[in-house]
């Protein structure tokens, strides 16, 4: 059923006219839609606590990890010196 087909009906019940049985039939057909809709809805509620759950999780591994990468970042840049240093050496050599 389309929206306004939905809204032409709700108008005519509003008006006091009676309800056939073809606005019944789509009544039930909107019905059904929204259930749906509502499962849908929940499943999506679901899923995004699920991973704002892993988000947290995963910033506070990033945080406790952090000292370690620091230090890690000022391994490499000596490596990446040594490196170069002995690549000059060898050049020199």
């Amino acid at each position: 059923m389309t929206q306004p087909e939905a809204l032409r009906l709700a108008g005519e019940l509003e008006c006091g006219f009676p309800v056939t049985g073809s606005a019944a039939a789509e009544l039930r057909q909107l019905h059904e839609a929204n259930e749906a809709f509502g499962k849908r809805q929940e499943w999506w509620n679901e899923r995004m606590f699920v991973l704002e759950q892993q988000r947290d999780a995963l910033l506070e591994a990033l945080k406790a990890a952090e000292p370690y990468l620091r230090h890690a970042d000022v391994a490499y840049n000596v490596y990446v010196q040594a490196r170069a240093a002995i690549k000059a050496a060898e050049e020199n050599t």
